[in-house]
Parts: C-alpha cells; sequence; structure tokens
C-alpha cells in the first residue's frame, strides 16, 4: 500500500460510537446557526443605531449652518453700532473730542 490509500482508510476522528461523531457534527452545526443568527441581529442593531445617528448629524448640522447665519447677522457692524446708539446712548465721537495719548514706550 502506498501512503495515499493508508491515509485515506484513517478515520479523522477517532471516536468509539458512529452516532456520537454524527452528534459532535450536529451540535457544532447548530452552535454555528446560532452564531450565524446572532452576528446577523447585531449587524442589523448596529446599522439601524447608524442610520439614527447619521440622522441626528445631518439635523445638528442644519441647525449648526443656522447658528452661524444667526451669529453673522447678530455681529454686524451696523446692527452693533445701533444698538450701542440706542441702548447705551453712545455716539460716534467728532473729530474735536478725540483725544491721541501718546505712551512713553511707543516710538
Amino acid at each position: 500500500m502506498n501512503a495515499i490509500t493508508r491515509a485515506d482508510s484513517l478515520p479523522l476522528i477517532a471516536l468509539p460510537l458512529p452516532g456520537l461523531r454524527m452528534m459532535l457534527i450536529i451540535i457544532a452545526l447548530l452552535i454555528t446557526a446560532f452564531g450565524i443568527i446572532y452576528i446577523k441581529d447585531v449587524n442589523r442593531r448596529l446599522f439601524i443605531d447608524y442610520q439614527e445617528l447619521q440622522q441626528t448629524s445631518a439635523v445638528l448640522q442644519t441647525d449648526y449652518e443656522k447658528l452661524l447665519l444667526e451669529k453673522s447677522a447678530w455681529s454686524r457692524q451696523d446692527r452693533i453700532q445701533a444698538e450701542a446708539e440706542q441702548r447705551l446712548n453712545m455716539q460716534v465721537p467728532v473729530g474735536d473730542s478725540i483725544i491721541m495719548v501718546k505712551l512713553k514706550n511707543a516710538e
């Protein structure tokens, strides 16, 4: 007999009962099937969470853009000047009321 023939005649798992080998295969098959079901369920749940987070991100991005527009509207120079004149009774100084102060260290 050559080596190939001898390798084919050896059992892969040396179990005393042929039914026990079949039972182990069935158990391994069931464990694998339940594992696949569990992984698919986890994957589906994570994908749903991912989609919800994407929608939340889009809403937050829209809100952020609106806030940037509002910020630019509230910080315009003419609006700030109008608020200072109306609420604080401030006025833009005229040429005669401006006093220039020279610092000792400045050249």
